[in-house]
């Protein structure tokens, strides 16, 4: 992928840790502002958050902590802004990105991610995919070692519409077996 001018500047302005859309933010929604579903390595959890665990829920995945605030409320690392954003965690520095579901399979792993958010910000912050990918890949190779077998894919709204479907057909399949065996 060649990188334009425009993308160079988005890149360094996100890289330069004075620059901080979000802190201009008009509108409240799931992400610093009410964090609910952050991914972390271990050592982000224990860098980032330790201090804070007594305000949130932490639901294990494996080796990644998957934590919300109680209450929806703010990330604890958000004072008029982020307050460790030279070192945030690798899913904050993804944001519009979000990774979705992580299935774990002896030493294969499948990250999905998306970019499905009412972010004002989102055309200004979305990176190129494949830099999404290879940060997603660095997170995974850290949480689960760099012998895992990795797969990353990308969750446009036509793949949740497949997956829907799927469903709905499995679920009908299953429904009319059901009626035939009584009938």
């Amino acid at each position: 992928m060649v990188y334009t001018h425009k993308h160079n500047q988005r890149k360094e302005k996100m890289d330069n840790a004075s620059v901080n859309l979000c802190e201009n933010c008009p509108i409240e929604q799931d992400c610093c502002k009410h964090l609910t579903g952050l991914k972390l390595t271990d050592r982000e959890f224990n860098e980032l958050f330790v201090p804070y665990r007594d305000l949130m829920t932490i639901r294990m995945i494996g080796p990644i902590y998957e934590i919300s605030i109680k209450d929806a409320g703010p990330c604890p690392r958000w004072k008029n802004g982020c307050s460790v954003y030279p070192r945030r965690a690798v899913e904050c520095r993804l944001f519009p990105y979000t990774m979705n579901q992580i299935e774990i399979s002896g030493k294969k792993v499948s990250i999905s991610y998306h970019s499905r958010t009412n972010c004002p910000f989102k055309g200004e912050l979305l990176m190129p995919r494949n830099r999404a990918e290879k940060l997603i890949r660095s997170f995974a190779e850290e949480a689960f070692g760099k012998d895992a077998s990795i797969k990353i894919r990308y969750e446009s709204q036509w793949f949740r519409v497949g997956n829907f479907l799927a469903r709905f057909f499995r679920i009908k399949r299953f429904i009319r077996r059901k009626i035939e065996e009584i009938q």
